[in-house]
């Protein structure tokens, strides 16, 4: 599973963008969908790193030896640690995700939805 999320992320994501932009038709759920598509990759990876990092630390070590349920290790020890992280990165891919629309919508494939942009919005409540 790691292999395919490296070749994957080895594809620019914006190209992988206008490929899935051309395939669909243009809509608010076909662009939400292709942009899970790329970014999903971004977050398992660093959720693996982060869980790979921290099983092999001691008090994970501990609470195994105690026999505590793995779903409790996972939800007490492991999320405090995976939550923070992922919040820095969505905050980073925010900005992407608004390039990348803004870019799609620059070369023509657009979302036909009318309240999807922004901008109109903004000026419309100026």
């Amino acid at each position: 599973m790691l292999r395919f999320i490296d070749v994957g992320l080895s594809i620019p994501e914006f190209i992988i963008m206008i490929a899935l932009a051309s395939f669909f038709q243009p809509s608010l759920w076909n662009l939400v969908i292709s942009i899970t598509v790329i970014k999903w990759m971004n977050y398992t990876r660093l959720t693996r790193s982060i869980v790979n990092s921290e099983m092999n630390k001691p008090y994970i070590k501990m609470a195994q030896l105690f026999h505590v349920p793995t779903r409790t290790i996972l939800i007490r020890h492991l999320t405090p640690k995976i939550i923070p992280a992922i919040i820095v990165v969505m905050v980073v891919d925010f900005g992407k995700i608004i390039l990348y629309i803004s870019s799609l919508s620059f070369i023509g494939f657009r979302c036909t939805t009318a309240n999807t942009r922004v901008g109109r919005y903004v000026a419309t409540r100026s």
